[in-house]
């Protein structure tokens, strides 16, 4: 298990285990004679880290292999499901409890032996040209810390967290004030989702990709010690990509190629994918609740000095407002 690996992928599960082997499917073809991940991305593991699931995956997983992987597949304990002859290495963990997004993908952190590190949620479906594109885009852009293609939603539109600015207030009060739709394409109004770089059909650099799909360079991620436990949920991949930024590794977004998110699914706040999975109450406001901790947090590690004392308070009333909102709608169904 020490061997080196091209590739680690985690795969941080919460809760949406029908969306979980969608995902591991458009990864492995394990009812060919190869995997769908093409040779010279090879050898990789798939780490795939539950974060204190209601329902137990484990013994799902392991039948879900033996009846693709015959008996080419091999339980060895804490050494993970080895698959003969396919290079690559299928690892599951168990957390005792859900220790949210930061935490639970520097478990699979710890064990990763890749030379770069995809993180990828199980509600998402990856072709295997998009996975190699962006393999062999970080491995040819020696300057480049971490690379992501285009997220869809299962409706064909554009998951707008896949290509965002850092959220200055200003850029903040543009988007949830409407201003950025009104001028959609304009950079004095539209920095939130760096929209005048959204018509560009070339790799180019944005400032802060979705965690959905972010394929980060081994170097880059350990110049920044990865995933910041701060945050709970939401946040974390606008912190990771801050991070990046003041270390001097560039984020690249790579608009010819795409995967599909059925975004919200962990969660179950977004109402394309609500009535897809079954989210308590509790946990629902729980994540309503960590999606505005999480500006909170952002702007006291980085802007809290950069800005007037007044501006915070400003920013303070009116995170209490978005919360009692977003806590209002869902209580509200």
């Amino acid at each position: 298990m020490n061997e080196q690996k091209k590739l680690s992928i985690i795969i941080l599960h919460y809760n949406a285990d029908h969306f979980l082997f969608t995902t591991l499917a458009s990864l492995v073809d394990f009812s060919g004679k190869l995997p769908r991940l093409k040779a010279d991305i090879r050898p990789v593991e798939i780490i795939v880290v539950d974060n204190n699931s209601p329902t137990a995956v484990k013994k799902r997983l392991a039948r879900y292999f033996r009846e693709r992987g015959g008996q080419r597949l091999v339980w060895q304990g804490k050494r993970g499901w080895q698959i003969d002859g396919y290079q690559l290495v299928i690892k599951y963990l168990a957390l005792k409890k859900n220790r949210g997004f930061a935490a639970g993908n520097n478990v699979g952190v710890r064990i990763a032996r890749g030379e770069a590190v995809l993180f990828l949620n199980p509600d998402t479906v990856v072709p295997a040209k998009t996975l190699w594109t962006a393999w062999h885009y970080l491995k040819t852009h020696p300057q480049v810390g971490a690379v992501t293609p285009r997220l869809e939603l299962a409706n064909g539109h554009l998951d707008e967290a896949c290509h965002r600015g850092f959220p200055t207030p200003w850029r903040a009060f543009c988007h949830f004030s409407g201003l950025e739709r009104l001028f959609p394409h304009s950079r004095w109004f539209a920095g939130y989702h760096l929209g005048w770089l959204l018509p560009n059909k070339r790799p180019h650099r944005i400032e802060v990709a979705s965690g959905a799909f972010l394929l980060v360079r081994r170097q880059a991620g350990e110049a920044i010690g990865w995933w910041d436990e701060d945050y709970f949920f939401y946040g974390e991949d606008i912190e990771f990509c801050y991070q990046l930024y003041h270390h001097h590794w560039s984020v690249v977004f790579l608009p010819q190629v795409k995967i599909i998110h059925y975004r919200g699914v962990a969660s179950g706040l977004k109402k394309h994918s609500r009535k897809l999975v079954r989210t308590s109450l509790a946990e629902r406001i729980r994540v309503a609740r960590a999606s505005v901790a999480a500006m909170r947090i952002f702007y006291s590690k980085h802007y809290r000095e950069r800005y007037p004392r007044w501006l915070g308070w400003l920013m303070t009333v009116a995170w209490w407002l978005l919360e009692k909102y977003r806590v209002w709608r869902v209580e509200q169904g």
